[in-house]
């Protein structure tokens, strides 16, 4: 992975530079067509991936990913390809990064629940109890669910 730095016209003619966490130079070109983008150029940034394991994810980022992710479960998605689709619509680097660990743990044998176990510091320690919960049980979709519930209206309860 690395961060690609894209010169970008609007519809409007407004020139814009905007940074994107891809694989190659082609997946970032492709993000932004589909977004209406004419793409000028694209050239690797040599900035580092600051991935700080003592930042929090914020609420709205961590809510949204579950809501997307439950959806995509519920859709028939493997764990790891709707890991994958949810990734791709990620903005926020460092939390993206986050979640491509995860995802290659994952593509590596390991739960889910043990992929999330090592940012307990970030998400919170009932986050990895709640999908070993939902594994175990077969309902993994409902798990993540009540969970969100949760989050969503007592968010300091869970510590995040």
């Amino acid at each position: 992975m690395a961060i690609f730095q894209c010169r970008l016209s609007t519809e409007e003619g407004r020139i814009l530079i905007k940074n994107y966490l891809a694989d190659s130079p082609d997946e970032a070109r492709k993000y932004f067509e589909n977004l209406g983008y004419c793409v000028l150029s694209i050239k690797r940034s040599w900035k580092s991936i600051r991935f700080s394991t003592k930042k929090k994810i914020k609420d709205n980022d961590f809510i949204a990913f579950n809501q997307e992710f439950i959806a995509l479960l519920k859709a028939g998605y493997p764990v790891h390809k709707a890991l994958e689709a949810v990734i791709q619509r990620i903005k926020k680097v460092n939390f993206k990064e986050l979640l491509l660990k995860v995802r290659e743990d994952v593509k590596e044998g390991k739960s889910l629940s043990e992929s999330f176990s090592r940012f307990e510091k970030i998400f919170s320690p009932i986050y990895p109890v709640a999908l070993l919960a939902g594994e175990r049980s077969g309902n993994l979709e409902e798990s993540i669910t009540r969970l969100s519930l949760i989050h969503i209206s007592e968010p300091t309860r869970l510590g995040m």
